[in-house]
């Protein structure tokens, strides 16, 4: 959606899509084209592959893990600065 904060839906489907990693459609040609990109995506067993393969490279399955340990590591050291003033 063009109408988020700095359109960063656009630009992330864009990195994908620019990595044949995703099918980006614009919101203005979503109706009109996505019946026939998904009929020619369901018919195309190597695209839907390349696709697949290439999204796994963006994957990461332990985000949230890495992201509440980082906010934890950060509360500890924000603790400790304030326990020493």
């Amino acid at each position: 959606s063009p109408n988020v904060a700095e359109d960063h839906q656009t630009r992330n489907a864009r990195f994908l899509s620019d990595r044949n990693a995703a099918i980006l459609l614009n919101d203005s040609e979503a109706e009109m084209k996505f019946y026939s990109e998904f009929q020619a995506l369901l018919s195309d067993r190597q695209r839907q592959k390349k696709l697949s393969e290439n999204i796994l490279r963006f994957a990461r399955p332990l985000a949230t893990t890495h992201i509440t340990d980082a906010i934890t590591e950060l509360t500890k050291v924000e603790t400790t600065i304030k326990s020493q003033i």
